[in-house]
């Protein structure tokens, strides 16, 4: 597991707190159940059994959250990209003025 880690200072002159940044930090690992087990004699990575071990992986869940923070992401960068355009316009008009 991962956690956000927040950057604070104290405003020069008050007794206020600013936030410089963040940077994400493990927080925890989780352990699965582990391997599973397939007879496939005829895979070449089969053991003397016929047996094929893969990870216990939701594929389908995996991919789920991979899109999920994909979209995530698209929309942190609109929203800085939005913030951005209004800071300058904001100088735009500051210079008219």
């Amino acid at each position: 597991m991962f956690a956000a880690v927040y950057h604070h200072s104290l405003l020069a002159g008050t007794h206020r707190h600013a936030i410089d940044g963040a940077s994400v930090q493990v927080q925890d690992v989780l352990q699965t159940g582990g391997a599973v087990k397939r007879y496939e004699p005829h895979s070449p990575l089969a053991d003397a059994n016929g047996d094929v071990w893969y990870p216990d992986v939701n594929v389908v869940e995996q991919m789920a959250d991979m899109m999920s923070a994909s979209r995530d992401f698209e929309t942190n960068v609109d929203v800085l990209n939005n913030v951005k355009s209004m800071q300058q316009s904001l100088l735009k008009l500051g210079e008219a003025g």
